[in-house]
C-alpha cells in the first residue's frame, strides 16, 4: 500500500509491504498541528511473531522564521509531545521522513533542536531512520551516518546509489527499510532506459519510479520479512485527513 500525506507538493511517501496480518495506521494530531502516522500490524494468529511497533513523521521545518521571528519554541514543542508518544506507546523505530530542517544550511539553534529532539526519542526507547527531504542538504545532514548509526540513528541522504534494503530488528522482529531520500532529477543519475531501449524523460517520476524499483528487487534478501519504503517526493492525487488544517495569514 501506498501513503501520501497532504496537498499535491513536496511530502512523505510511505509504502508499507507485509507478507501477512493487517495492518492499521493510527493517526495523530501534535502541537503545531505536525502529524504523525503509526503504522500497527495486527499479526496472522498462526504466525507467532511479535509487533514492531513504528511512528511516521516528516516535515519538521526546523529553522523556520515567520517575518524574521524565529518559531524555535513550536517544534521543541512538538518534539518534546512526540517522545512522550513514543514512549507511551512502546515505540520501537521513529521514521522521519524528510525535512527535518527547513533549510539547506540550517542555523546553530536549528541544529540544536534537531539534536536534541532525536536524543529525546533514543530515551524514549526507539531507534531513528532520517532521510533528507528537499529542504535538507543531503550531504550536510548526512555526516557521520555510520557513526550515528552503532547509536541508533540512521540516517539516509545518498541520492546517487539505489536505495539498499537495511534490516531493522527490535525484540525479535525484523522490518527490511528501503530508505528513497528526495531525488533532485536534473542531479542524481538519469533514468534507465524505457522498454523500447530509447531514453526517459529525465523527470522526478521516472527517477524517483526507478529507484523504488531497485528497492523493491533488493528487497530479495529479505524473504518472507515486512518491508517499508520510506521517501520523499513531489506526488499528486494525495488525499486530505481529518488532521489538515488550513494556515491563512
Amino acid at each position: 500500500m501506498s501513503r501520501s500525506m497532504g496537498s499535491p507538493g513536496s511530502g512523505p511517501v510511505l509504502v508499507v509491504h507485509r507478507p501477512v496480518g493487517e495492518l492499521r495506521m493510527r493517526r495523530e494530531v501534535g502541537p503545531g498541528s505536525h502529524r504523525v502516522v503509526t503504522p500497527v500490524w495486527e499479526d496472522d494468529p498462526n504466525d507467532g511473531a511479535p509487533s514492531m511497533r513504528i511512528i511516521h513523521t516528516s516535515d519538521w521545518h526546523i529553522g523556520r522564521t515567520f517575518e524574521q521571528e524565529s518559531l524555535e519554541g513550536f517544534p521543541r514543542t512538538f518534539l518534546a509531545w512526540l517522545a512522550d508518544r513514543v514512549e507511551d506507546h512502546g515505540v520501537d523505530l521513529g521514521v522521519i521522513a524528510g525535512d527535518g530542517y527547513d533549510r539547506s544550511v540550517p542555523s546553530v539553534e536549528a541544529v540544536a533542536v534537531l539534536d536534541d529532539g532525536i536524543d529525546a526519542l533514543l530515551a524514549a526507547g526507539a531507534q531513528v531512520a532520517l532521510i533528507s527531504g528537499n529542504h535538507d542538504s543531503a550531504r550536510r545532514l548526512g555526516f557521520g551516518a555510520r557513526r550515528q548509526a552503532l547509536g541508533g540513528v540512521h540516517v539516509f541522504t545518498d541520492d546517487v546509489l539505489d536505495p539498499a534494503p537495511v534490516a531493522m530488528e527490535c525484540g525479535g522482529d525484523q522490518v527490511g527499510l528501503v530508505p528513497v531520500p528526495f531525488l533532485d532529477p536534473h542531479l542524481v543519475a538519469p533514468p534507465r532506459p524505457g522498454p523500447d531501449g530509447g531514453p526517459r524523460p529525465r523527470t522526478h517520476e521516472t527517477v524517483l519510479g526507478d529507484a523504488l524499483e531497485a528497492g523493491r528487487r533488493a528487497l530479495i534478501e529479505y524473504p518472507g520479512v515486512p518491508s517499508i519504503a520510506v521517501a520523499h517526493a513531489f506526488v499528486r492525487g494525495a488525499a486530505t485527513s481529518d488532521s489538515e488544517k488550513k494556515l491563512t495569514v
